[in-house]
Protein backbone atom coordinates (compact mmCIF):
# COMPACT_ATOMS: atom_id res chain seq x y z
CA UNK A 1 0.00 0.00 0.00
CA UNK A 2 1.33 3.16 -0.74
CA UNK A 3 1.65 5.89 2.18
CA UNK A 4 -0.88 8.47 2.73
CA UNK A 5 0.38 12.01 2.31
CA UNK A 6 -0.28 14.50 5.38
CA UNK A 7 0.75 18.45 4.86
CA UNK A 8 -0.03 20.61 8.19
CA UNK A 9 0.10 24.54 6.69
CA UNK A 10 -0.42 26.55 9.81
CA UNK A 11 -4.18 25.99 10.90
CA UNK A 12 -5.02 23.68 7.92
CA UNK A 13 -3.83 20.09 7.19
CA UNK A 14 -4.39 18.72 3.67
CA UNK A 15 -4.59 14.86 3.49
CA UNK A 16 -4.54 12.50 0.62
CA UNK A 17 -5.20 8.93 1.20
CA UNK A 18 -3.72 6.68 -1.66
CA UNK A 19 -5.75 4.91 -4.07
CA UNK A 20 -5.21 1.52 -2.40
CA UNK A 21 -5.89 2.43 1.08
CA UNK A 22 -7.50 -0.88 2.92
CA UNK A 23 -9.29 -0.58 6.26
CA UNK A 24 -6.10 -0.66 8.61
CA UNK A 25 -5.15 1.88 6.57
CA UNK A 26 -7.82 4.12 6.98
CA UNK A 27 -7.86 3.93 10.33
CA UNK A 28 -4.22 4.85 10.72
CA UNK A 29 -4.52 7.68 8.17
CA UNK A 30 -7.97 8.90 10.57
CA UNK A 31 -6.04 8.44 13.94
CA UNK A 32 -3.12 10.76 12.53
CA UNK A 33 -5.31 13.15 11.62
CA UNK A 34 -7.20 13.51 14.80
CA UNK A 35 -4.22 13.42 16.98
CA UNK A 36 -2.28 16.39 14.40
CA UNK A 37 -5.37 18.29 14.34
CA UNK A 38 -5.65 18.27 17.94
CA UNK A 39 -2.27 18.64 18.58
CA UNK A 40 -2.14 22.02 16.22
CA UNK A 41 -5.31 23.31 17.20
CA UNK A 42 -6.26 22.70 13.09
CA UNK A 43 -9.10 24.88 12.01
CA UNK A 44 -9.67 22.90 8.76
CA UNK A 45 -8.90 19.30 7.10
CA UNK A 46 -8.82 19.13 3.69
CA UNK A 47 -9.25 15.92 1.95
CA UNK A 48 -8.01 15.63 -1.02
CA UNK A 49 -9.77 12.37 -2.97
CA UNK A 50 -8.23 13.05 -6.50
CA UNK A 51 -6.45 9.75 -6.36
CA UNK A 52 -9.16 7.91 -5.15
CA UNK A 53 -10.60 6.10 -7.98
CA UNK A 54 -13.06 4.00 -6.43
CA UNK A 55 -14.13 5.35 -2.28
CA UNK A 56 -15.70 2.43 -0.50
CA UNK A 57 -18.41 3.07 1.67
CA UNK A 58 -16.16 2.20 5.09
CA UNK A 59 -13.93 5.55 4.59
CA UNK A 60 -16.65 7.55 3.12
CA UNK A 61 -18.26 6.53 6.88
CA UNK A 62 -15.05 7.40 8.66
CA UNK A 63 -14.43 10.90 7.09
CA UNK A 64 -18.25 11.63 7.96
CA UNK A 65 -17.10 10.51 11.55
CA UNK A 66 -14.12 12.45 11.83
CA UNK A 67 -15.96 15.40 10.99
CA UNK A 68 -18.33 14.88 13.68
CA UNK A 69 -15.54 13.97 15.94
CA UNK A 70 -14.08 17.63 15.00
CA UNK A 71 -16.70 19.62 15.57
CA UNK A 72 -16.35 20.57 19.28
CA UNK A 73 -12.46 22.05 17.98
CA UNK A 74 -13.93 24.08 15.50
CA UNK A 75 -12.60 22.31 12.86
CA UNK A 76 -14.08 21.67 9.37
CA UNK A 77 -13.70 19.29 7.03
CA UNK A 78 -13.45 19.23 3.46
CA UNK A 79 -13.12 16.96 0.77
CA UNK A 80 -11.64 18.10 -2.54
CA UNK A 81 -10.95 16.07 -5.64
CA UNK A 82 -13.92 13.94 -6.68
CA UNK A 83 -14.16 12.44 -9.67
CA UNK A 84 -17.69 11.94 -11.60
CA UNK A 85 -17.14 7.91 -10.76
CA UNK A 86 -17.31 8.20 -6.74
CA UNK A 87 -19.57 10.64 -7.14
CA UNK A 88 -22.00 8.49 -8.64
CA UNK A 89 -21.17 5.64 -5.99
CA UNK A 90 -21.54 8.09 -3.31
CA UNK A 91 -25.19 8.62 -4.64
CA UNK A 92 -25.94 4.74 -5.32
CA UNK A 93 -25.02 4.17 -1.91
CA UNK A 94 -27.01 6.98 -0.60
CA UNK A 95 -24.08 7.91 1.02
CA UNK A 96 -24.64 11.68 2.23
CA UNK A 97 -22.05 13.98 4.04
CA UNK A 98 -23.76 15.87 7.04
CA UNK A 99 -20.46 17.62 8.24
CA UNK A 100 -18.43 17.82 5.53
CA UNK A 101 -18.41 20.79 2.48
CA UNK A 102 -16.33 20.41 -0.66
CA UNK A 103 -14.33 22.37 -2.77
CA UNK A 104 -13.40 21.31 -6.41
CA UNK A 105 -9.90 21.43 -5.32
CA UNK A 106 -7.23 21.57 -2.74
CA UNK A 107 -5.97 25.02 -3.64
CA UNK A 108 -10.05 25.96 -3.70
CA UNK A 109 -10.08 24.69 -0.09
CA UNK A 110 -7.10 26.37 1.63
CA UNK A 111 -6.86 29.69 -0.35
CA UNK A 112 -9.51 31.48 1.36
CA UNK A 113 -7.89 30.86 4.88
CA UNK A 114 -4.88 33.12 3.72
CA UNK A 115 -7.01 35.87 2.42
CA UNK A 116 -6.97 39.14 4.35
CA UNK A 117 -10.32 40.48 5.64
CA UNK A 118 -11.63 42.15 2.59
CA UNK A 119 -14.15 45.08 3.62
CA UNK A 120 -15.34 46.95 0.58
CA UNK A 121 -14.10 50.90 1.40
CA UNK A 122 -17.99 51.20 -0.75
CA UNK A 123 -21.07 50.14 -1.34
CA UNK A 124 -23.28 49.66 -4.68
CA UNK A 125 -25.42 52.15 -3.55
CA UNK A 126 -22.85 54.62 -3.25
CA UNK A 127 -22.30 54.17 -6.93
Amino acid sequence: MTPHILIPLGEVIVVAPPEDIDDEGVERLIGKITSEAKARETKRIVVDLSSVEVLDTYLARRIERLARTLIPLNTSVIITGLSVPVVLTLLDFDIHFEEVSFALDAEQAVFPLFQPSHSPSHTDSDL
